[in-house]
């Protein structure tokens, strides 16, 4: 008896750690914002490969705590590509006008 229970531990103890193994490192603001170019390119990648690799996890085998704990990886992951990008150049309607009149007086 206390070998099929110890045997079942075992296995749980296992599968738990090689479903949390593939994990990403979570970065602080201030690792972020003193990172160098390449190194957001680099780490750019390697939340592009984490998301690719939870697409191909076939979701209905996880149980509800693993799903959970894919949900909020997802999240950060979103969060931190987010905020590695540079965001994109936003013109105001006011300037897209401004700019519009110039041509057309030009």
């Amino acid at each position: 008896m206390k070998k099929n229970i110890i045997t079942a531990l075992i296995i749980l103890l296992s599968t738990t750690a090689f479903a949390s193994g593939g994990e990403i490192d979570r970065l602080d603001k201030k690792t972020v914002k003193t990172m160098t170019e390449e190194q957001m390119h680099e780490r750019a990648f390697e939340l592009e490969e984490r998301l690719e690799e939870i697409h191909a996890i076939n979701l209905n085998d996880l149980t509800r705590a693993e799903k959970k704990a894919v949900k909020s990886e997802v999240k950060y992951i979103q969060r931190e590509a987010k905020a590695l990008g540079n965001g994109g150049v936003y013109i105001s309607v006011s300037t897209l006008l401004v700019i519009l009149i110039v041509i057309l007086l030009v």
